[in-house]
């Protein structure tokens, strides 16, 4: 008994020690895995407001979470690219730089690369054009090391194509134009992935289209005065409130239009059903039908003649044999013929009955055919009707007026900048060629390289 005591409190000790080792490691991981979660949550918030296009009124709150990431989380330099971004875009530059400065040196090359583009556009932002020229180069080196699935190779070009379009037109840029053209030309020589090169043509072609139209502006606001500046630029954004009203407009008519469109196709739809249904009866067979009795061979006309009999007696047995076996087959044949007219009347009266039972199934069914196949007619028209109104009116309309729209937008917005750095009194302001008035951020292709990078952290 006290042995039996003594190996039962060894069980127990050995017990009570596992359950509480593994007591500790069950809290201990989710803990961790919690916490992570919870960072990862973090950014995925910080990451939305960025997609939000309203980071003044969520600035606070964007703080806030970036503070509740600690320093050493692995999900800390995809929060501060992210409230970098923020703060670039409610023009807190300081405050980007020196978080951007934060991030050590350890992070992996993508973080690096997105630190980079942002320092750059950075500098540019404040004039420091030795600085400028220097972070432009490095960028360009980076970029070339990048390969074709990178999202920041993407991200990159667009950021040099644009910066490269919007110093051509300055006359004292911060870069020179050799450092410009030779960064753009060695991007398009070597870099074979098409978006990539693609998307920094496209920003090329808009900020060196972008930078003389906003400076001839300017200068034309400058010569007129402010009061003067103040009615035109007014009267811009006025005619692109007016379009923009316009364009609304028609958005909720291609709407209305596709509400009703969509009716006509469940219209449609429903009398096409009708029609299948009715196809279907019609092509199924009555039931009863009879089957036609398989017509045999004809008997001959007449039975076999009988032999005349051969002196020999074993010509004689045979031929007496197959005698009585054509015999045998004429009786059958003649039999089985009868049969088959027999049975042929039986089958008569059979099909002429169900004749009538078949028309009287299908009479209904045939007049409901002919009700539906003008609604069918009618209904297919009716959509036709509606597509080629949508497609000559209002689509046709609403794909002219976007043209007018985007123009208008685009006159609008370099009309405020226009306006705003003719009037500004703050020095800083008075540099025009600056990245905060082209759009040389993509913040949608940023938003997407940092959940991709959150995808990577999990």
């Amino acid at each position: 008994m006290h042995c039996l005591k003594a190996s039962h409190l060894c069980v127990s000790k050995t017990l009570i020690q596992w359950l509480f080792l593994n007591a500790i490691l069950c809290f201990s991981v989710p803990f961790g895995f919690a916490d992570q979660k919870q960072d990862i949550a973090a950014v995925n918030a910080l990451i939305a407001i960025i997609e939000s296009n309203d980071t003044e009124n969520q600035a606070s709150q964007a703080e806030e979470r970036f503070a509740s990431i600690p320093a050493e989380s692995k999900a800390k330099p995809l929060a501060t690219m992210a409230i970098a971004l923020i703060y670039i875009r409610e023009k807190r530059f300081s405050d980007a730089w020196n978080v951007l400065a934060a991030i050590p040196s350890s992070v992996s090359d993508s973080f690096k690369l997105g630190k980079e583009r942002l320092k750059l556009w950075l500098l540019l932002e404040s004039g420091a054009g030795e600085k400028a020229e220097a972070q432009f180069k490095q960028v360009v080196t980076m970029t070339l090391g990048l390969d074709a699935a990178n999202t920041d190779l993407t991200a990159n070009c667009g950021l040099i194509g644009g910066v490269v379009g919007m110093l051509r037109a300055e006359g004292d840029a911060s870069i020179s134009v050799l450092t410009l053209e030779k960064g753009k030309e060695v991007l398009l020589a070597k870099i074979k992935a098409k978006n990539a090169t693609s998307k920094l043509e496209e920003q090329f072609a808009e900020t060196s289209q972008w930078g003389p139209e906003l400076q001839a502006l300017v200068g034309r606001f400058e010569s007129v005065g402010d009061v003067k500046a103040a009615v035109l630029n007014s009267s811009t954004q006025a005619e692109y409130e007016r379009i923009k009203q316009e364009q609304l407009e028609l958005r909720d008519d291609l709407k209305e239009a596709g509400s009703e469109k969509r009716d006509l196709v469940e219209n449609r739809s429903k009398w096409f059903k009708k029609m299948s249904a009715i196809v279907a009866e019609l092509n199924r067979e009555t039931p009863g039908k009879p089957r036609r009795p398989s017509e045999p061979r004809k008997p001959s006309k007449s039975p076999p003649n009988r032999p005349r009999g051969s002196p020999d007696p074993k010509t004689r047995d045979r031929d007496e044999r197959d005698y009585e076996r054509k015999n045998r087959e004429y009786d059958e044949s003649e039999s089985k013929y009868e049969q088959y007219k027999r049975d042929m009347v039986v089958y008569s009266a059979q099909y002429s009955a169900w004749q009538q039972v078949d028309a009287a199934r299908r009479a209904p069914l045939q007049a409901e055919f002919q009700r539906v196949a003008p609604e069918v007619a009618a209904a297919e028209k009716a959509l036709k009707d509606m597509q080629n109104e949508i497609k000559q009116g209002v689509a046709l309309d609403l794909k002219q007026n976007t043209s007018k729209h985007e123009q208008s937008k685009r006159s609008a917005l370099i009309s405020s900048i226009a306006f705003k750095h003719v009037t500004a009194q703050d020095a800083k302001t008075k540099r025009l060629l600056r990245p905060s008035n082209f759009n040389l951020l993509d913040y949608q292709l940023e938003s997407t390289r940092l959940r991709k990078s959150i995808r990577e952290l999990r």
